[in-house]
């Protein structure tokens, strides 16, 4: 059987001073196979966050190990972590982070010219995203002057551009109305169904997590189950709100 593309060994994560320590991730243990879509579930609280924080190299645990495609991100230089979040991650947040001062275009490109990519060549390969996303109308416009909905599909461009191999999303649809939290999502699976992506999704939602192909159910700091959910990623387009 191939080698898992991330393991979590251990994880332990405690936050504050050393008089009142908090203790948030416990021991934590998971494997996230090659195309798998992993919801991580569970209440307010329970360390979702904190794991996708550490996953993502954002933060270290205070002990344990995680291994990308074998080699320990969490143990790496900082050097190694920044290139492992720059060429191998894609993130999507609750919040979108988009730079007010720059367009949709701009802010979906930013993670190709840190990088050092030319920027024509950012220009043509994100630019076909975007459309693809159906934002071709609002290329040129600032985050101030999209929807909630159009500046989350620019979030969701930004995250694919670089051709990541794993997609981190924090509850991705948190802070969309119903509407067009669920055309988020149906995007979500298909980008994540036809650009063979792994992705590991933060959610308390049941419903989206039913649609992924497993949920990990996590509880003060550590996974209690995890269930298959036999459920196929649909193919063909996802609807794109306008």
């Amino acid at each position: 059987m191939a080698e898992p593309i991330l393991r979590c060994l251990d994880l332990h994560k405690s936050f504050g001073p050393p008089s009142g320590r908090v203790e948030v991730l416990r021991g934590l243990e998971l494997a996230v196979e090659r195309g798998e879509m992993v919801a991580i579930l569970g209440e307010s609280g329970a360390g979702k966050t904190t794991l996708l924080h550490l996953v993502g190299a954002i933060d270290r645990p205070d002990a344990g190990s995680i291994l990308f495609k074998g080699r320990d991100v969490a143990a790496a230089p900082p050097g190694e972590r920044a290139a492992y979040r720059n060429r191998d991650l894609g993130f999507v947040f609750q919040f979108h982070h988009l730079l007010p001062e720059f367009t949709a275009l701009e802010n979906a490109m930013m993670p190709l010219l840190i990088r050092g990519e030319e920027r024509g060549r950012a220009r043509a390969r994100v630019a076909p995203i975007l459309e693809e996303l159906g934002l071709a109308p609002c290329m040129g416009r600032r985050p101030s002057e999209l929807s909630g909905g159009e500046q989350q599909r620019v979030a969701i461009a930004r995250a694919i551009a670089p051709g990541p191999a794993l997609l981190l999303a924090d509850e991705p649809t948190g802070n969309l109305d119903e509407r067009n939290a669920q055309a988020a999502f149906e995007l979500l699976l298909d980008l994540h169904r036809r650009r063979g992506l792994t992705t590991l999704l933060v959610t308390h939602s049941e419903r989206l997590a039913a649609r992924c192909t497993r949920i990990c159910r996590m509880e003060h700091g550590s996974l209690t189950g995890s269930t298959s959910t036999r459920y196929n990623i649909p193919s063909g387009t996802a609807p794109v709100p306008h």
